[in-house]
């Protein structure tokens, strides 16, 4: 199993501003137009950490292979082009987990 971890800060100074809310429901409408999915969540920051981001996504996908299609799929290609001007990506890992079968149910 792949997860793939992503992190961005939005920006402060955008016209018209974007909420964290707004980005979130962009990025879970993901989830239904991407079959090689297997688990998504999308965090939105709750507390004030010095090193911390104001969202995060934590996708799971069977294979590396999985991961390259959802990136090139036009749906993911349609909400990046929202994210960009609007957030600052903090950070990207990729890593190979075992993980028991209960996230493809």
């Amino acid at each position: 199993m792949v997860c793939h971890v992503v992190m961005w800060d939005i920006k402060k100074d955008v016209t018209p501003p974007v909420s964290a809310h707004q980005i979130k429901a962009n990025l879970e409408s993901l989830k239904e137009k991407i079959g090689e999915i297997v688990s998504f969540e999308v965090g939105i920051k709750e507390r004030e950490v010095a090193a911390g981001a104001d969202i995060v996504l934590v996708s799971y996908f069977k294979t590396f292979e999985d991961l390259k299609s959802y990136q090139e799929h036009p749906a993911h290609l349609e909400v990046v082009a929202f994210l960009r001007g609007r957030t600052t990506k903090k950070g990207v890992v990729d890593f190979t987990i075992d993980k028991d079968s209960s996230l493809s149910s």
